[in-house]
């Protein structure tokens, strides 16, 4: 699952289309901006731990924290394991971007805070499932069949699971 607004067009990656998810700014219980309305500028202060930044997104950040045009904003940590960004909010002071049905669990329980930034309009992720077609292969590190399949069932085997259709499997096997 990945935010798919920069995925190249490719006839080898298939989109599963998962729609808008919003997203916010998200620290932990206790945590200095936890309890007040804040500037997304306040919030950088703290460093900003996020996932991939889309361009879009990198053009708001650089005006709302006062970049000069053309400078690119970096944050504290970029990464897409989510997992790394709640334990780093959780036990430090960094601020975290997350969608919201991700970081839902943790803000449910009360570990993690949504902020409140007055000057961020909405965000939002575009997710989707992103795959290589289907394709597969085997390779086999001494060439041998499958003991328990007959020649024609080991030559349809791959076909199969690439989806084939029964009648294209059954043509190709006699073909060969």
């Amino acid at each position: 699952v990945a935010e798919t607004r920069e995925i190249p067009a490719d006839p080898k990656i298939e989109i599963v289309a998962l729609g808008r998810q919003p997203a916010h700014l998200y620290v932990r219980a206790g945590h200095p901006l936890s309890a007040r309305t804040c500037r997304f500028a306040d919030a950088w202060g703290f460093g900003l731990g996020t996932t991939r930044v889309p361009a879009p997104l990198e053009s708001l950040i650089a005006r709302l924290i006062g970049l000069s045009a053309g400078q690119t904003p970096v944050p504290a940590l970029q990464t897409e394991d989510m997992g790394l960004l709640r334990s780093l909010a959780l036990s430090t002071d960094t601020v975290i971007v997350a969608p919201e049905a991700w970081a839902r669990d943790g803000a449910d329980a009360g570990a993690l805070v949504r902020l409140k930034v007055r000057d961020l309009p909405p965000v939002y992720s575009e997710m989707g499932l992103v795959q290589l077609r289907r394709r597969i292969g085997m390779i086999f590190q001494h060439f041998n069949l499958l003991s328990a399949k007959t020649v024609a069932e080991n030559v349809a085997l791959p076909l199969k699971v690439a989806g084939v259709p029964a009648a294209q499997i059954a043509a190709r096997v006699h073909e060969l």
